[in-house]
């Protein structure tokens, strides 16, 4: 039976700006495990957002990209073939699934579909309906 990872206070040079999801100045950054199994893992004590990966720079980018760059992103992929964009799960945590719909409906004429993927640790294909 594997022992069970602990947790310690990340004392690291990356920095979290406000939560992404409620913009709330109570989030930490955390360690788990040791060496090769090794996580790291950033939470917001308010709303309970966590985003847990191997690579530290990948939770940076994750959290402290704005939800408008990446909500236009997605967007400018929708509107040209094949009519999908690839979401990851961290993504949908921070904006929600149907506030990511909502948003590509009011922005273009079309209706759009969200289906789960296996790819990439999880995650999402959005895309318009027929094509997804």
């Amino acid at each position: 039976m594997p022992k069970e990872a602990k947790m310690r206070k990340y004392k690291g040079y990356i920095y979290l700006h406000n939560c992404p999801r409620c913009n709330s100045e109570n989030r930490q950054m955390f360690v788990t495990g040791k060496a090769q199994s090794m996580e790291f893992l950033a939470k917001c004590e308010d709303c309970g957002l966590e985003i847990k990966d191997r690579s530290s720079d990948y939770i940076k980018y994750i959290w402290n990209s704005p939800k408008e760059e990446f909500l236009q992103r997605v967007l400018k992929q929708v509107r040209i073939e094949p009519y999908n964009a690839f979401v990851s799960k961290d993504r949908i945590a921070i904006v929600g699934n149907e506030n990511l719909i909502s948003y590509l409906e009011e922005n273009t004429a079309w209706e759009f579909d969200l289906k789960r993927t296996s790819y990439f640790k999880g995650g999402y294909i959005v895309g318009r309906k027929g094509y997804v």
